[in-house]
């Protein structure tokens, strides 16, 4: 199959099950007229409300994903610190997480952008109505 275009999508349920559902999709050059192929799907949350919109590929393959998550079990691997927090995870090519961190203080705090940075670093920037924790 050849590809022409890569899309990740992600899904988030309710909050009583909160989980997010990533597919990376692979499309062939006759777009419209097959399914697309399911190259990977993962699930990441835990019982909380977590949510994973910001996502951009990084220059080793894999993707930096930004959102928020109140749960403190399932792949939120520190915990939470207060109502919502920043949720970072890595994933690798294949969808795998990597590493995943949490921010914030007491209160709500979310991400609206993630980009990796020219040291192989990551910035970002979001909102919050702490005033503690990290």
């Amino acid at each position: 199959m050849k590809k022409s275009s890569e899309i990740i999508t992600f899904v988030k349920a309710s909050k009583y099950a909160a989980l997010l559902f990533f597919f990376f999709f692979q499309f062939s050059s006759s777009f419209g007229q097959e399914a697309p192929e399911i190259v990977w799907d993962k699930t990441f949350g835990g019982s909380g409300l977590d949510t994973l919109p910001h996502i951009q590929q990084t220059s080793d393959g894999g993707y930096i994903i930004a959102g928020f998550s109140d749960s403190d079990d399932g792949d939120i691997s520190d915990g939470n610190n207060g109502v919502y927090d920043y949720w970072i995870v890595k994933l690798d090519d294949l969808g795998n997480k990597v590493w995943d961190k949490t921010y914030g203080g007491s209160s709500v705090d979310y991400p609206e952008s993630i980009q990796q940075t020219s040291d192989g670093g990551y910035i970002v920037a979001g909102r919050t109505w702490s005033n503690d924790g990290d």
